[in-house]
C-alpha cells in the first residue's frame, strides 16, 4: 500500500522534525490495520504541531485532514479521574469509601474486603474486563453484581467495569450525566470545541471512519482487507470522548502543568500527585506497559522511557486506536490518533525522540529498529507433535498446521521463518503476545503462534491453538484429554458486539482455552462448576458459561454477560 503524506508544520517546530515523524508514522501504518491518523505534538505553553499522516480511507481518495476527529476510547478514563478528584476534593467522594455508598444496588461478594472507588480506578477491584457493549452502564452492574463473584479485591485485573461504575456514583452525587459533567468540568474550560463526552449516531457523522480487519474471526494482520468499523454508541465512563488531535493536546497541557489551567487549578496540587502516583505496578507484558518500571496511578500509566520518565494511557475501540504520552522533564506531550489499529506506542515514541532531538539542536533521530529477533532465540532444533497436541497430521490439507508432525524454526538474513515440510513461513512479531507471531497462510493464520520457553530461556514448546510441538530432545510430554463434560463446548461463536465479534473455544492439554480478541489473546478457562468457568486465572473477574446443548454441542456462549452464539462456517 502506498500512502500519501500531507505535512502541515506549525512554526514552532521546523519541518525536518515534522517530515520525519510523518514518514515514520507512515511507515509504521503499513504494519497495522489503519491507513490515516493524526499527531499532535505541544509543550506545556501551546500547541507545537498537528500532523495528518496517510490517507481518510482505504481507497485512498482523500488524505487525513488535520482536524479529524476520533474515539480516544480509554484514553478518556483519565478525563474521569480528574472529575473524580475534583469531587474528592469538594468532600462528595471519599475514594476508600465502598463504591456501594453511592451506588446502594452494587453489592456484589467479594473476597479481600468491599470493593471501593479506588479499586475501580486503579484496576484493582477484581471486577470483569467489561466485554458487553451495551451502550450503558446499570444493567451490566446489576448482573455483574448479582450473578457473578465472588471478586478478588486487590491484585491487578484491568477492569473497564470499574470506571463506569466511578462514573455512575459521579452521576449520582451531582445529578449530571457523565456525559455533560465531563464537558463542563474539562471539554469545555480546555476549549476542546470539537470534541465530545458522547458517542452517538449524530457524533458518527463528526468523526473519521475507522477501519478493521475484514477477518474478525482470527488475530488482525497487517495483509488483511479493512472493512468499515461498526459504530460504538454510548455515553459511559470507560471510554466516550472523541477529540481531533489539536483538542487532545490542550488535554496534555493540563497534565503538563500538573493540573493547572489557563483559568486557574483544575485539581489541587495534591490531587495530581495522587492522579500519578504508583499505586500499583504493572507487569511488562500486561496491557499498557510501553516503558520500564510500568505502574498506574488514577488512569495514567507511568514509567521510563529511553531514559526519561513519562507518563501515559492508551485506547481502542473497534476502528479506532489513540495514545497520549507527556516527558515533564521536557515539558512536552504527544498525542496519536488512528482510523484502525496501529503501532501507537512506536508512533508516539519515536515524536517524541524528534522534538526532544530538534530541542537539543539535533538532527530527527533514526528510525527505531523493527522488532528484532536473533537467531540464538530461535534456532532451538526440530519440534514434533507432542501428546495432546492436537488433530494428528493430515493429508488433505498440505499447507495447515494440521498437515504437519515436524516443525523447524529457523532465521535467514535476520529474518524468522517456520519451516514446515517443503514450506518456508515468514514469521511476523506479534504486537501484543510475547513471544506470538503471526503467520499469513491458510490454516496457520487461525491463531497467534507462541514459543514457549524453559527455565534456560530455550524454545521448549511450539503452541498453537489446539496444537503443540515439543521440542525433540524433550518427548512428546504428557497427554490429557478433555473432559467429558466439556466436550460440548469447543467451537466458533458469533454476537453483534462491535468490539469483540468472534471468539473460538478449543482444547489445549486437556483444558478448554478460548480465542478472545483480534490481537490474539488466549485464557485458560478455569472450570468454576455447572458449565461455568472463570476467563484467565486470579484474580480475572471474567466468567464464562455454555448453555443450550444441542446433539452434543453447546449453542450459546456468555462472556461477562455478552451472549455469543456457536456458527459453523466452511
Amino acid at each position: 500500500m502506498t500512502l500519501r503524506i500531507e505535512r502541515r508544520e506549525a512554526p514552532e517546530v521546523g519541518g525536518a522534525t515534522t517530515g520525519a515523524v510523518a514518514e515514520f508514522a507512515a511507515a509504521e501504518l503499513e504494519h497495522g490495520n489503519a491507513v490515516g491518523g493524526v499527531l499532535g505534538l505541544t509543550s506545556a505553553d501551546g500547541l507545537l504541531a498537528v500532523i495528518p499522516v496517510g490517507l481518510l480511507d482505504p481507497a485512498g481518495r482523500e488524505p487525513t485532514p488535520a482536524d479529524a476527529v476520533m474515539p480516544i476510547a480509554s484514553c478518556s478514563k483519565t478525563f474521569l479521574a480528574l472529575v473524580a478528584l475534583q469531587e474528592r476534593e469538594a468532600g462528595r467522594l471519599d475514594f476508600d469509601a465502598p463504591i456501594s455508598e453511592y451506588l446502594p444496588w452494587f453489592t456484589p461478594e467479594t473476597v479481600g474486603g468491599p470493593i471501593t472507588v479506588h479499586h475501580c480506578m486503579t484496576h484493582t477491584a477484581g471486577l470483569p474486563w467489561g466485554r458487553a457493549f451495551t451502550g450503558e452502564a446499570v444493567h451490566n452492574a446489576v448482573v455483574t453484581a448479582r450473578d457473578d463473584g465472588p471478586f478478588m479485591v486487590g491484585p491487578l485485573a484491568y477492569s473497564n467495569d470499574g470506571f463506569c461504575l466511578v462514573g455512575l456514583a459521579l452521576e449520582r452525587i451531582t445529578g449530571t450525566r457523565i456525559d455533560r459533567l465531563l464537558e463542563e468540568r474539562l471539554l469545555e474550560p480546555l476549549g476542546m470545541a470539537t470534541s465530545t463526552a458522547a458517542l452517538t449516531p449524530e457524533r458518527r457523522l463528526s468523526c473519521a471512519p475507522g477501519y478493521v480487519s475484514a477477518y474478525d474471526d482470527r488475530p488482525a494482520q497487517a495483509t488483511h482487507p479493512l472493512v468499515p468499523a461498526p459504530w460504538v454508541n454510548g455515553t459511559t465512563a470507560d471510554g466516550s470522548i472523541s477529540a481531533s488531535a489539536a483538542d487532545f493536546c490542550a488535554f496534555v497541557r493540563l497534565l503538563l502543568r500538573e493540573g493547572a489551567g489557563d483559568d486557574g487549578p483544575v485539581v489541587s496540587p495534591a490531587s495530581f500527585d495522587a492522579l500519578r502516583a504508583p499505586h500499583v505496578r504493572i507487569p511488562s507484558d500486561s496491557l499498557g506497559a510501553f516503558a520500564a518500571d510500568t505502574s498506574h496511578g488514577y488512569a495514567l500509566f507511568s514509567g521510563t522511557l529511553d531514559g526519561a520518565p513519562v507518563s501515559w494511557h492508551p485506547g481502542r475501540l473497534a476502528g479506532y486506536s489513540a495514545l497520549y504520552m507527556l516527558d515533564p522533564g521536557a515539558g512536552l506531550g504527544v498525542v496519536w490518533l488512528a482510523n484502525g489499529e496501529s503501532n501507537a506506542d512506536r508512533i508516539v515514541r519515536y515524536a517524541l525522540q524528534a522534538v526532544r532531538a530538534e530541542r537539543a539542536g539535533s538532527p530527527p533521530p533514526s528510525p527505531l529498529p523493527p522488532t528484532a529477533t536473533s537467531a540464538c532465540d530461535l534456532a532451538s532444533g526440530r519440534f514434533v507433535l507432542g501428546a495432546g497436541g492436537g488433530p494428528a497430521p493430515s493429508t488433505h490439507d498440505a499447507r495447515g498446521p494440521d498437515a504437519h508432525g515436524e516443525l523447524q524454526l529457523a532465521v535467514v538474513a535476520g529474518r524468522p521463518f517456520l519451516v514446515a515440510g517443503q514450506t518456508r513461513l515468514p514469521l511476523v512479531p506479534s504486537t501484543f503476545i510475547t513471544d506470538g507471531y503471526l503467520i499469513d497462510a491458510p490454516g496457520w493464520d487461525r491463531f497467534v503462534l507462541r514459543l514457549d520457553r524453559d527455565a534456560a530461556g530455550e524454545v521448549a514448546e511450539l503452541l498453537h491453538g489446539p496444537r503443540r510441538w515439543v521440542r525433540d530432545d524433550l518427548g512428546p510430554g504428557p497427554a490429557a484429554a478433555l473432559p467429558d463434560e466439556a466436550a460440548a463446548f469447543p467451537g466458533d461463536y458469533r454476537s453483534y458486539n462491535p468490539f469483540w465479534p468472534s471468539v473460538r473455544v478449543f482444547p489445549r492439554l486437556g483444558e478448554l482455552w478460548v480465542l478472545l480478541d483480534s490481537w490474539g489473546t488466549e485464557e485458560r478457562l478455569e472450570p468454576l462448576g455447572g458449565g461455568r468457568y472463570r476467563v484467565g486465572p486470579p484474580p480475572s473477574g471474567s466468567s464464562a458459561a455454555f448453555d443450550t446443548l444441542i446433539e452434543g454441542k453447546a449453542t450459546r456462549l456468555v462472556i461477562d454477560h455478552q451472549p455469543y452464539f456457536r456458527y459453523d462456517l466452511p
